[in-house]
């Protein structure tokens, strides 16, 4: 391993430990105000790592290039980058930032964004959850993630936010802000079902239904030739729908996808049909499975089809910040919350070595501070 790369993993794990401890201390201050100033100091920080970035992050190329030159058709040295078109939202944003500021300050704005509108999430179940665990999922998930997928990225905050405000009963306030987030990156469109979930969470048998749709994703999942169909039915496009039905050889498997992400969704499952609260993390941990399920398409499709199921699996900010605050009750064995934040801690931990610092997903290592970009 070069000195570059040794650095950039330093640098990355600085920034998660400063992150996680900063926003769980944070969110004990109790006065509003400054709880809200010391959020947006800690997202400043935060969005200036990202936004002094050069091409760090698979697709960084391909947003410097839009910027630089405005053109969304991707004619990199005479060749088509994309095979669909960018949406009408980003292209807004991204032609009015290039005539008023630099790249680098665009990336942090996106970045200050995408990051902020999550951590208002996480201060509206402050007392509910265990911040530090949800600090920790954020900064070594989405947070990360988004140096590479970032329409996607901010599309997921955006979409998240009116979700919350969903379970605040904000239904028309939710819609707004979901419809927006299709503006930035059409696959959010998935979120528009959860405008059910309640009756189905909330249900006195919501365990049979909870099942039922479990294994009906599983099947779906397994079998992607329907999903597929219904794909080109909403978009009219066949390339959507070989988002679904490709085969190829992606080293992975179902299977074996499952297998690896099982801890945090056994936990999960123990939680949720043995659960007693607020009925809003009913909600957040089951669909935050179904996201977990849902992104195991993308181990057996050559596609990036399972980032659809991000829009679902972000909400593990939400859920493991709850779970980890929450002692788990089995009939009558009662399991610490300590024990549960442990576990949680190093799933996500273990995850954030194997997935950044072994396999590089996203390359975003090794870190390119930028250069001279207008």
């Amino acid at each position: 391993m070069n000195s570059i790369n040794e650095w950039s993993i330093f640098f990355y794990c600085s920034v998660i430990i400063f992150s996680t401890i900063t926003l769980g201390y944070v969110s004990k201050i109790s006065d509003k105000k400054r709880r809200y100033i010391a959020y947006i100091i800690l997202t400043i920080i935060t969005s200036l790592v990202a936004g002094f970035r050069d091409i760090t992050g698979t697709d960084s190329a391909m947003y410097k290039y839009m910027f630089i030159t405005n053109d969304y058709h991707l004619n990199i040295n005479g060749q088509i980058g994309r095979a669909v078109s960018i949406e009408k939202g980003y292209i807004f944003i991204n032609s009015l930032a290039r005539k008023i500021m630099p790249y680098f300050m665009f990336l942090f704005c996106i970045s200050f964004v995408t990051i902020y509108l999550l951590i208002l999430c996480i201060d509206r179940y402050r007392n509910d959850i265990n911040v530090y665990i949800a600090a920790l999922v954020l900064y070594t998930t989405i947070y990360l993630t988004s140096f590479n997928i970032m329409r996607q990225g901010l599309a997921i905050s955006i979409g998240l936010f009116g979700f919350f405000e969903y379970l605040s009963n904000k239904k028309i306030k939710a819609l707004i802000f979901i419809i927006l987030a299709t503006l930035f990156h059409t696959s959010a469109i998935v979120l528009l079902p959860l405008f059910g979930i309640k009756k189905i969470t909330n249900n006195r048998r919501s365990k049979i239904y909870m099942i039922i749709i479990l294994i009906t994703f599983l099947i779906l999942v397994r079998e992607r030739t329907f999903l597929g169909y219904l794909a080109k039915f909403i978009t009219s496009s066949d390339y959507y729908a070989g988002y679904f039905i490709r085969d190829a050889a992606t080293g992975s498997g179902l299977l074996r996808y499952l297998i690896r992400v099982s801890p945090i969704l056994i936990i999960a499952l123990l939680y949720l049909f043995n659960f007693k609260g607020n009925n809003d993390f009913k909600s957040i941990i089951f669909l935050m499975i179904l996201g977990y399920i849902l992104s195991g398409i993308g181990s057996e499709t050559d596609t990036q089809v399972g980032r659809i199921g991000l829009y679902f699996q972000t909400l593990d900010i939400y859920a493991s910040g709850y779970m980890a605050n929450t002692n788990l009750k089995i009939g009558k064995i009662i399991i610490d919350k300590k024990i549960i934040s442990l576990l949680i801690s190093l799933y996500f931990i273990i995850w954030f070595v194997y997935s950044i610092i072994i396999s590089n997903n996203g390359q975003i290592i090794p870190y390119i501070p930028f250069q001279n970009w207008r």
